[in-house]
Formats: structure tokens, sequence, C-alpha cells
């Protein structure tokens, strides 16, 4: 995977002006579907004790690699179906984006985490069996043709390949979601297949579910919201801390361009991996990494 740290500049007077910007109508349309998450919030959430630094790695670094694992894993998928008549996927890079705010104490703090791949991306039963936190991913995939050659190819070499950085987490349905909530309260999926015109969004709110908990709503029930490529749509799913971090924002943007891709941002981080994610630990995190 290629490690991109980038800066959150102010943007002011550069803020895009979503009104004037041009598009098809049809793209500011944003349609919603709700999804079950299954498990009471806190079991996704609260995450911050769950992970201890073991054999001299980092959570906050070493977490990353779930998303990375899953993006392999569905790379992998889409090139063993090309085995049984299926088109070749081209292999891009993973890109991982640390945001960083401004300096505090002489040290910069990431504000943003985004990790991006043009790999096949998720449909919307991929993406609602994602947000369930308590089903494996053996069960969201039971009828994925490309996962079932793979399990079968897998199974003929004698060993399994886990692809999960601890080789458990996603056994049991938790991997990125749990890392996720590792490094902050926030966490969106955004993916497009490739035969799909249209971009799904699942935002995963700590504070959205407590609020629900606590006033009697339901908390069990995420929003799926999809939408097209134009950028008055995209904007009005942006939370305010994203507006304000320009090279964010640029990201959506060029991730919007590709016929598919799936993007996983995290926003509003603890303390503890803002620290561990520090830009002063830049080689540190790379080479744990």
């Amino acid at each position: 995977p290629r490690t991109i740290f980038d800066s959150c500049l102010s943007m002011a007077d550069d803020t895009p002006d979503v009104e004037k910007a041009a598009g098809d109508a049809s793209d500011d349309a944003i349609d919603e579907d709700t999804v079950d998450t299954r498990a009471h919030f806190h079991m996704m959430t609260e995450q911050q004790g769950k992970f201890i630094p073991e054999d001299g790695k980092t959570p906050g670094r070493l977490l990353l690699c779930e998303f990375v694992d899953n993006a392999i894993y569905a790379m992998l998928r889409s090139a063993i179906l090309s085995k049984n008549g299926g088109a070749f996927p081209e292999m891009k890079p993973i890109e991982i984006h640390i945001f960083y705010g401004k300096a505090e104490e002489d040290e910069r703090l990431p504000e943003h985490i985004a990790i991006l791949d043009f790999g096949p991306g998720m449909d919307k039963t991929a993406l609602q069996g994602w947000a369930e936190l308590a089903k494996p991913a053996s069960e969201r995939n039971r009828d994925d043709r490309g996962s079932q050659l793979l399990d079968a190819e897998n199974a003929s070499l004698g060993t399994l390949l886990p692809f999960q950085a601890d080789g458990r987490l996603g056994i049991f349905g938790k991997g990125s979601k749990s890392a996720g909530f590792y490094y902050g309260t926030q966490v969106r999926a955004i993916t497009k297949p490739s035969d799909d015109e249209r971009t799904s969004e699942l935002h995963l709110d700590k504070a959205q579910m407590a609020q629900a908990s606590s006033t009697g709503g339901d908390w069990q029930k995420a929003v799926i919201k999809r939408r097209g490529q134009g950028a008055r749509a995209r904007d009005k799913l942006r939370l305010e801390s994203e507006r304000q971090c320009a090279p964010l924002l640029d990201l959506y943007e060029r991730a919007d361009q590709s016929p598919s891709y799936s993007l996983f941002v995290i926003s509003d981080l603890h303390e503890q991996p803002k620290q561990e994610l520090r830009l002063g630990a830049f080689l540190t995190t790379v080479c744990e990494l």
C-alpha cells in the first residue's frame, strides 16, 4: 500500500461553490436504504481498551491493515473470477491517507484517516453485510461467486489465508469496523461497483447511535445513502470538519472519477491513536505498516 500524509488547511475563500458546480440534476438526488447493525452499538464503538501494544507493534499502526486486507481480498475475488470468464481487474495501489491539522505544541496530529482502493467495490447487499457487526465474512460472502472460488482455491492449498491483520478479527464480522472505531467515533464507507451508476455511502456515528438509544429511537438502524457523482450531492453528505480539509475533499472527488472503488474515512479521532500516528512518528508508522 502507498501511505500518503496530507495537511488539512483552512479552506476559507477556497471552499467550492456547490450551488454553481456543474453536473446533471440526477447526480444531485440522494436515495436512502436502512440496514440493521444487529448488535448493541457499544460492541461496535467501544474499542479503545480492546487493543494493546504487542510484540513491539502499536495498535494505531497495525489496525490500518484490516482495511488493506479487505481490499486485497476483494481484488483477489475479482482476479479469480477472471479465471472463469471474467475480466481480469487492473491492479492499482491501495492508498492510506492521513490528514494532519495544524501543529499543537510543536507536533502535528491527524484529523482524518482514509483508506482507498480501486477494486471491485461493494454492491448494496455487500455494504449492508459489512454494516452488520455480528455477521461473519463467511456468511456475507455465501452467495458471492468470487468468494466461493477463492475459498475453494485456498482450501486446495491445504492452508487458509486469513486476510486479517491478527488472523481473527474479520472471522467474526468485526475487523474493519472495530479497527475504525478504535481510531475515531465516526466511520464512513463509500463504495461504487463498476456495474452501478450510483455511489453508496454508509456513515456510522457513535454520537448519533447514542442519542437514538437515549431517546428511545432505533439505534440499530443505519442509513445507506445512494447518490450520483455530482459535486452537490457529494457535498451534502460531508461533515463540517471534512469541508475544512481540502485534500480530503479532493480525495472524495478523485475516487468518484473511478468506475469502481471503496473508500473508508475515519473522523473525530481519539487521543491515543492521534499520538500513535503523529507526524513525528512517520518513519515508525511506515516501518510497522
